[in-house]
């Protein structure tokens, strides 16, 4: 079954990588441009303590960046999409624990033009994380040839 979607496995794990990579790297650029509005965003989440927000938020910037720019460059990608679906996964908790407990915020990912936290944004990530477990499954790396070869 699986050999019937090779042929198209390049290319579909090459658009998914290339548009969730924009994603990242998009969000991590529009905070970094407005790191103080990030800032309170996570704080607006409530799920770390005050103490670990700058951290949280340096990490979630930085890791945006880095998974992006893996993704969008093609390297190490099978690796690239399995962080990618942990970041998602941890998005998608985020926003689901916030909703819960009804918390009034918007979900964060584009600075100030953000939307509501609710079941829209929570359907984006699900998109995300479902592309990212999906690009994960299809990706083939290559393995680093060894000095001798």
């Amino acid at each position: 079954m699986l050999t019937l979607f090779r042929p198209i496995a390049r290319p579909v794990r090459s658009i998914i990588a290339f548009l969730l990579g924009v994603v990242l790297c998009l969000t991590s650029a529009v905070h970094l441009n407005n790191p103080f509005l990030f800032l309170t965003t996570v704080e607006k989440y409530r799920i770390v303590s005050s103490v670990y927000t700058e951290w949280v938020a340096a990490v979630v910037i930085f890791s945006g960046l880095v998974i992006g720019s893996a993704l969008i460059v093609g390297l190490w990608t099978r690796v690239a999409f399995v962080c990618a679906s942990v970041v998602f996964s941890c998005f998608l908790l985020a926003q689901a624990l916030a909703l819960t407990f009804g918390l009034q915020a918007d979900c964060g990912w584009f600075g100030s033009v953000s939307i509501a936290i609710g079941w829209q944004s929570i359907a984006f990530v699900l998109c995300c994380l479902a592309s990212a477990i999906v690009g994960a499954c299809i990706a083939n790396d290559d393995p680093i040839p060894s000095v001798g070869e």
